[in-house]
């Protein structure tokens, strides 16, 4: 027994040719929009130099030392000792 087409009862609409247009129009913006997202996410990707957290202290490590070893920038005298304030 030969099979009939299944399209043999429908009819000409004019909002089925509507939808699949809208549905193809939505599909290729979506479609433009991702692939412009992954292009910009890549470049960025390849551009990006991350700065290790650990390098940053350690620069400031460094300065600190350097700050500590060059002195005070006035002359500090120390405080007397409580035995020596007394004895003057």
């Amino acid at each position: 027994m030969p099979r009939q087409p299944s399209t043999q009862n429908r009819q000409f609409d004019s909002l089925d040719i509507l939808s699949n247009l809208i549905g193809s129009g939505l599909g290729l913006l979506l479609c433009t929009w991702y692939h412009r997202r992954m292009l910009e996410r890549k470049r960025l990707a390849k551009s990006y130099q991350p700065v290790a957290a650990d390098d940053v202290e350690f620069d400031q490590e460094v300065q600190e030392l350097q700050d500590i070893e060059a002195g005070p920038s006035t002359p500090h005298t120390p405080p007397e000792d409580e035995a020596e304030r007394s004895t003057h």
